[in-house]
C-alpha cells in the first residue's frame, strides 16, 4: 500500500492542460510505428545496405534539426499552441505520402521533411508544459509527458513489428493517422487563447538574464556533454534493431517487444523515481544517466542469450531515466517565458544533431570497422559524458 500512495502522491497537483498534452502525446506515440523499423524497412524492403541506411537516416536527423530550430522560434513569437497543431498535422499527412516513396530522391526529401516537420513539434510542447506547470512541479510534469509517451511507445513498436511482417504499408499509414488524430484532440481540448507567464523570471541560480541561449556558456558546455550521450543512445533507432536482426537472429516481432521492455519499465517506475528524486542536484543526475547508458550500450557485445540482452536495456532505460525528465526541467528553470522556445529549441537541435551523426558514424563502424566496435565506442563516449558533467557541477552547483 505503501508504494501504492507513493504512486499516486507522484501524480498529484499537475494541472489539467499538462493532462491534455500528456495525452496528445499518448495518441501520437500509440502510433508511432516507422521510426523504429526505419533501418530494416530500408534494408529489407528497399534493399540498400548499411551505409546507404546511415545517410538516409541522417537526412532525417538533419530535418529534425531544421525543424526543432524553427519551432522553437515559431513558439516564442506565434504561441506554442499553433506550432504544435501545425507540426502534428504536417508531420502525419507526411509519414503516410512516405510509404509511397519508392526512389531514392523521393525516400531522401520525405525523410528530410518527416524530422522537420515531426521535430517542430518538440520545443513548442517542452515550452507548453513549462507553462502549464509550477516550477516545483516541473520535473513531474515533465515525467507524466514522458510517462505518456513511453506508454504509447509501448504500444506502437509492439503493435507494429508483428504488422511489419504482413505489410510494412501499415505502418505508414496507422502512424500517420495517429498523429493527425493527436492533432484533432489538441485542437478541441486545449484553449486557444494559450496560458502565459509572460513576466516570469528565470529561477534556475547563476542563470544569465539574455534572450539568446547560445550565450550561456554554462548552458552551452552541457548541451556538448548531452549531445555525448544522445549520440550513444540514438543508436537504439538505427545500429541497435540492424545489430539484434543481423548478428543475433530476432525477427521484427522480438525486436518490438524488446523495445516495450524499455517503455514498460519507464511507465511504471519513471515517476516515482522522479519524485524520490526532484530535489537532487539535476547534472548530477544527468551525469550518472551518463554512465548508465554508455554501460547499457557497451555491453551489448557480451549480452547473449536474450535475458542478458534485457538486462543491458534495463542499464540504459535507468539512464533515460534518470536524463531526459531532469534535464528539461533544468533548461525550463534556466530560460524564462520570452525565450523558453528558443533555450528548448536548443535542447532538441544537440539531440538532433546526434540524430543526424548516430546513425551515420554508428552503421559506418558496424559495415567498415565491425558490428561490435560502435558499442566500444558508446562505452567510451559514456565516460567521458559522466566526467565532463562532474566538472561542469564544481563549477555551477558549488558544495
Amino acid at each position: 500500500m505503501r508504494l501504492v500512495e507513493e504512486y499516486r502522491s507522484a501524480f498529484r497537483g499537475l494541472s489539467r492542460e499538462v493532462w491534455i498534452l500528456a495525452f496528445v502525446s499518448l495518441v501520437h506515440r500509440s502510433g508511432l510505428m516507422v521510426l523504429p523499423f526505419l533501418a530494416l524497412y530500408l534494408t529489407r524492403e528497399m534493399h540498400y545496405d548499411a551505409a546507404r541506411v546511415g545517410e538516409l537516416l541522417a537526412l532525417n536527423g538533419l530535418g529534425a534539426v531544421v525543424g526543432i530550430a524553427i519551432g522553437g522560434r515559431a513558439s516564442d513569437r506565434f504561441g506554442f499552441r499553433r506550432v504544435q497543431l501545425a507540426s502534428l498535422f504536417s508531420s502525419g499527412a507526411t509519414v503516410v505520402a512516405m510509404g509511397y516513396a519508392t526512389s531514392h530522391g523521393a525516400l531522401a526529401v520525405a525523410l528530410f521533411v518527416f524530422g522537420m516537420t515531426g521535430e517542430a513539434f518538440r520545443p513548442a510542447n517542452m515550452a507548453a508544459i513549462a507553462a502549464y506547470s509550477a516550477p516545483a512541479a516541473r520535473a513531474r510534469s515533465y515525467g507524466l509527458f514522458r510517462l505518456a509517451i513511453n506508454a504509447g511507445w509501448s504500444i506502437g513498436p509492439a503493435i507494429g513489428g508483428y504488422l511489419a511482417l504482413v505489410d510494412y504499408a501499415y505502418l505508414f499509414w496507422i502512424d500517420g493517422t495517429m498523429t493527425m488524430l493527436a492533432g484533432v484532440f489538441l485542437w478541441r481540448a486545449m484553449p486557444s487563447a494559450p496560458h502565459t507567464t509572460e513576466h516570469e523570471p528565470a529561477s534556475e541560480p547563476g542563470a544569465p538574464r539574455g534572450a539568446s541561449p547560445w550565450r550561456d556558456r554554462t548552458y552551452v558546455a552541457a548541451l556538448g556533454l548531452v549531445t555525448l550521450q544522445a549520440f550513444v543512445f540514438f543508436q537504439m533507432m538505427s545500429t541497435y534493431p540492424l545489430y539484434l536482426g543481423e548478428q543475433r537472429g530476432l525477427a521484427e516481432s522480438t525486436i518490438g517487444l524488446l523495445f516495450a521492455v524499455n517503455t514498460v519499465l519507464i511507465v511504471l517506475v519513471e515517476m516515482p523515481l522522479i519524485h524520490r528524486t526532484e530535489r537532487v542536484p539535476p547534472l548530477l543526475l544527468i551525469g550518472w544517466s551518463s554512465l548508465f547508458i554508455g554501460t547499457g550500450f557497451g555491453l551489448i557485445p557480451y549480452a547473449w542469450p536474450l535475458p542478458l540482452l534485457v538486462a543491458t536495456i534495463v542499464l540504459w532505460t535507468v539512464g533515460e531515466m534518470l536524463s531526459a525528465p531532469m534535464l528539461t526541467t533544468w533548461v525550463a528553470n534556466r530560460s524564462n517565458a520570452a525565450n523558453r522556445g528558443r533555450y528548448m529549441a536548443a535542447q532538441g537541435m544537440c539531440y538532433s544533431a546526434a540524430r543526424v551523426v548516430a546513425p551515420a558514424l554508428g552503421l559506418w563502424l558496424y559495415g567498415h570497422v565491425g558490428p561490435n566496435t560502435v558499442w566500444h565506442v558508446c562505452f567510451a563516449l559514456g565516460i567521458v559524458s559522466f566526467a565532463g558533467f562532474a566538472v561542469l557541477r564544481r563549477r555551477v552547483e558549488p558544495g
